[in-house]
């Protein structure tokens, strides 16, 4: 029995790193998890840094880190090619003293090793500090994901189950002192782009099957973070016709023409006031407009 689990446990091995190779991400997390599983209880879990919620994980356990400690190791996740010690303390002590800040990050990165265990979470070779190999980074990995769904023709139940998952993940803020960090800024925008690829694959998905109400309710959603986003808006528009709500309609491009014309200097879109114009109103037997 103790043979084929070692035997089992070589042939995930040789699987993730075949699924890594050619980023099948969702394979991997599958293979990963089971290997986790599989291997004896006094294995090293897997660190995982969950640069959207802004936290480490050591197995199903979160680290508790200190927040320069935590920013560290998250500047180290989103630079995956490393960071010298001067590097990280111009990061993250950009008006501090030179030496001073260098030994905090030097400080910080020794008491995050200690805190995660095991101890090479980060490692320095040829004077750059990185992340070791067997730590995760959940972002790049999820937006790969995401951007291979983009070129889908159509997506299936675990399309938008990842999709929705996603959408929730990336809908919950990070802590406060995370978006203080000047330097995380361009991070905080890839996180928002990936909500709205997400919610906007989701919505147009729901559109094609014909879920309208769901349809709705993500684009709204998209529109209510970003009140110029025309593929939103579309969406909305679009669901409203097929309903047969065209009142609703004109009211969502309207809201919609305002903002362009407020904040862009721009002229309504016409493009989505000729699809309202396609479809004239039909009052049905109940009162409600019907396409």
């Amino acid at each position: 029995m103790i043979e084929n689990a070692a035997q089992l446990t070589t042939i995930l091995t040789e699987a993730l790193r075949f699924a890594e190779a050619r980023n099948a991400d969702r394979l991997a997390w599958h293979l990963r998890s089971a290997h986790i599983a599989l291997g004896p209880s006094d294995a090293p879990r897997t660190v995982t840094v969950d640069v959207i919620a802004g936290r480490v994980m050591n197995g199903t356990a979160p680290v508790p880190l200190t927040r320069i400690e935590l920013a560290v190791v998250v500047a180290l996740a989103i630079h995956e090619h490393g960071l010298s010690r001067a590097e990280l303390a111009d990061l993250l002590y950009p008006d501090a003293d030179g030496d001073r800040s260098i030994n905090s990050v030097k400080v910080a990165i020794h008491r995050a090793r200690r805190r995660a265990r095991p101890e090479n979470l980060v490692i320095c070779a040829d004077g750059r500090y990185r992340l070791a190999s067997h730590v995760y980074v959940d972002l790049p990995v999820i937006e790969r994901a995401v951007q291979r769904l983009r070129r889908a023709v159509s997506l299936d139940v675990r399309d938008c189950a990842l999709l929705d998952t996603v959408r929730e993940r990336t809908s919950t803020e990070r802590p406060q002192f995370m978006r203080d960090w000047g330097w995380f800024e361009p991070i905080e925008r890839r996180v928002c782009d990936l909500r709205r690829n997400a919610c906007m694959m989701l919505a147009r998905d729901a559109l094609r099957r014909d879920q309208l109400d769901r349809a709705v309710e993500i684009a709204a959603a998209i529109s209510h973070r970003d009140p110029l986003d025309e593929e939103a808006a579309e969406v909305v528009i679009r669901s409203f016709l097929r309903l047969g709500d065209r009142t609703a309609a004109v009211l969502a491009y309207r809201r919609y023409a305002r903002e362009v014309q407020a904040e862009l200097r721009l002229p309504p879109p016409q493009d989505l006031l000729a699809l309202i114009d396609r479809y004239p109103e039909r009052p049905t037997a109940n009162g409600r407009n019907r396409m």
